[in-house]
């Protein structure tokens, strides 16, 4: 029986600047150090999920999130004795700040869709962010 301290529930936060950039930060820790992802991390105890969604974005990046949206996703990762639940949202930012890299992000980012490809990135990240804003180009 696995112990409980392997199960971990989080969250990230997918925001888009115009139709074409999105945020992204770079891993400074394990697990996916080095790649390239949506700013998130552990929810704690007592905290909403809307709540760590805000609190992550601004430990990670340094910007403010002024609408906490819709779940777009959620995604399971299970490896070597570790199951990672991630409940991704939607997250508009407020103001029009650049990010600064904080907290465990080594870079902070705003990303060219075209060039996703290009980076090194967490598994699934580049289908997610383009699914996503083909869905908000159509108005959904």
């Amino acid at each position: 029986m696995s112990d409980r301290s392997d199960i971990s529930l989080s969250v990230s936060a997918l925001s888009f600047r115009g139709a074409d950039e999105v945020l992204l930060v770079k891993r400074a820790n394990a697990p996916a150090l080095g790649l390239w992802t949506l700013p998130g991390g552990r929810l704690e105890f007592g905290e909403t999920l809307a709540g760590a969604v805000a609190r992550e974005l601004l430990e990670e990046t340094g910007l403010v999130a002024s609408t906490v949206g819709e779940i777009n996703g959620v995604f399971e990762y299970v490896r070597e004795r570790r199951h990672d639940v991630v409940v991704c949202f939607d997250v508009e930012i407020a103001g029009d700040r650049e990010p600064t890299a904080a907290s465990d992000a080594a870079d902070a980012r705003w990303a060219r869709l075209s060039a996703l490809g290009r980076l090194d990135t967490t598994t699934g990240l580049a289908d997610l962010v383009r699914g996503r804003a083909a869905m908000r180009a159509i108005g959904q």
